[in-house]
């Protein structure tokens, strides 16, 4: 047989084998010195079990295999052999399907501040950030998150500049922004942003809008470090010092889970 060995020979197997159990699963792209083979008519002893594709469990297991339309907003469906789970990172939401609302924070005309410590085993990699937010506003100018690091003056900061959102990060040179201008997000309505960063380049999306690029040219691959608008008001800043700090500022409207990630 190919891929593995009748019952009856099970018992003559190598000690060094541990497994005594058939083979049961989808097998692809198997490559025999250079030679591609298939399974079914390579095979010397054809086997009514063996299918061709990966089809046969989703049909005996009908409802387990991940289609495009089990996770919500903008969740990825991962495989597992007799389930499937959802990957909710950069939707801002929780739950199974991505479609519970997850931790909320709201402010209104006050001032207030929320800050957050990182524990030290789980401080951000400054070569990449991966960064999702869901807020709800009217407001036309305000900081929505900022990541700035205690040993430069690299910063990342991602505001609402005239209804419309932009990022902007500095590696030690120049600011470099990236923003979605046909979009505005002081609508009182829910808006996801979704940005990320490796080395000098990045991306940012607003909600299902096309996905906007930066690449800056002659800048070498290093951490980022960060500065701020001073006369704008906060909603929500992320900054990175020695002890590693949160910090949530007050801006009128809605902020949910941030996702940071490396």
């Amino acid at each position: 047989m190919q891929s593995g060995v009748e019952k009856s020979q099970y018992g003559q197997l190598p000690k060094q084998i541990l497994s005594r159990h058939g083979f049961e699963g989808c097998l692809a792209s198997l490559d025999l010195s250079g030679e591609s083979t298939n399974l079914i008519s390579d095979a010397v002893v054809p086997s009514s079990l063996v299918e061709s594709g990966c089809d046969m469990y989703a049909n005996l297991h009908p409802g387990k295999k991940c289609t495009h339309d089990l996770c919500s907003n903008h969740g990825t469906c991962v495989q597992q052999w007799n389930s499937y789970t959802c990957d909710c990172d950069m939707t801002s939401f929780i739950g199974p399907t991505c479609n519970e609302e997850a931790a909320a924070y709201e402010f209104g005309a006050g001032r207030g501040i929320i800050t957050y410590t990182f524990p030290p085993n789980q401080r951000p990699e400054m070569k990449r950030d991966t960064v999702a937010l869901g807020f709800v506003t009217s407001v036309n100018d305000a900081v929505l998150l900022r990541i700035e690091s205690a040993s430069s003056n690299d910063y990342l900061e991602i505001e609402i500049v005239e209804g419309n959102v932009f990022a902007v990060y500095n590696m030690g040179t120049n600011d470099h922004p990236i923003g979605e201008v046909g979009v505005k997000v002081n609508d009182n309505q829910y808006h996801v942003v979704r940005f990320t960063r490796t080395g000098p380049n990045s991306t940012l999306q607003v909600d299902d809008y096309n996905l906007q690029s930066n690449h800056p040219s002659g800048m070498a691959q290093r951490g980022l470090s960060y500065g701020y608008h001073r006369d704008a008001s906060f909603a929500f800043i992320i900054s990175w010092q020695s002890w590693q700090r949160l910090w949530c500022f007050s801006v009128m409207g809605k902020v949910s889970v941030t996702n940071y990630g490396m």
